[in-house]
């Protein structure tokens, strides 16, 4: 089944005080909750790793990623294959079809997506805006492993 994460940036405005559980009991704090997900039916990753190339660039609202069922294998080859080959740091697919990759409509659409597949279990989403040289990438290791079942 495929598996979708939406990750919204950290350091966005309410995001650090909803990404503390600590202040689950604090009054506003489920409906601001309410309020992040609007309408959004799978899981919310509340990310630091979330970077833009440019030194003032933006980063969307949201970035959904959505792992393909027909991804899981040939991803899975390539996490280990990059840990076997002495030197290798990571496996690119470029224009994967094993992932899909929606983000928010302020963005203005995306003009390249890539999925790096890195020794220790990492793995990154990099795609750059449709009108920009900006790039940004998102940090999808833990989805990985879910999605692998681990």
């Amino acid at each position: 089944m495929s598996l979708t994460y939406r990750y919204v940036y950290f350091h966005r405005g309410d995001n650090e005080w909803l990404a503390n559980p600590a202040n689950c009991n604090d009054e506003g704090w489920d409906e601001a909750w309410d309020m992040l997900k609007d309408g959004c039916t799978h899981h919310i990753e509340i990310s630091e790793e979330l970077y833009n190339n440019q030194e003032y660039g933006e980063i969307p609202e949201w970035i959904d990623v959505t792992i393909k069922d027909e991804g899981v294998l040939p991803l899975k080859l390539a996490r280990n294959l990059v840990n076997s080959i002495d030197g290798a740091t990571s496996i690119n697919f470029l224009y994967s079809k094993y992932i899909e990759v929606v983000v928010s409509p302020e963005w203005g659409g995306m003009n390249r997506v890539c999925l790096e597949v890195g020794t220790q279990g990492s793995a990154w989403v990099l795609f750059s805006a449709k009108h920009a040289g900006e790039e940004v990438e998102v940090n999808i290791s833990e989805q990985l492993r879910h999605a692998l079942g681990e």
